[in-house]
């Protein structure tokens, strides 16, 4: 499976195959496996998911605020029936989906690429 990609967050990241995502969201753990799947089914960035907040979570869509996102733009996303079984087991009912008790309050992306 080596191949080119992304070295030391330069370059252009390799495309995964079908198998090689099966094996990566069996080698996650909550939260960062509903992360995951939720930058799957919705296109969003690590950075705009784990900023979501229970708020962003209303009548079949998420959005994602212009705030978080890379072009400014506020996007929606309808929720398809996988998306709302991740959602189901990560979502609160207020603050963000990811929380933690570091001082920004919200997982960081770091932490799930560590």
């Amino acid at each position: 499976m080596p191949r080119d990609g992304k070295t030391n967050r330069f370059g252009q990241a390799a495309v995964l195959e079908p198998d090689e995502m099966a094996l990566l969201f069996a080698g996650l753990d909550d939260p960062y496996w509903a992360i995951a799947q939720i930058c799957y089914f919705t296109a969003g960035r690590i950075g705009e998911v784990v900023v979501l907040r229970a708020e962003h979570i209303t009548n079949n869509w998420i959005t994602f605020p212009g705030s978080n996102t890379k072009t400014g733009e506020t996007r929606s996303v309808v929720i398809s029936e996988p998306l709302r079984g991740v959602l189901s087991r990560a979502k609160p009912t207020s603050g963000y989906l990811f929380s933690s008790s570091s001082n920004c309050g919200h997982v960081t992306p770091r932490a799930l690429e560590k």
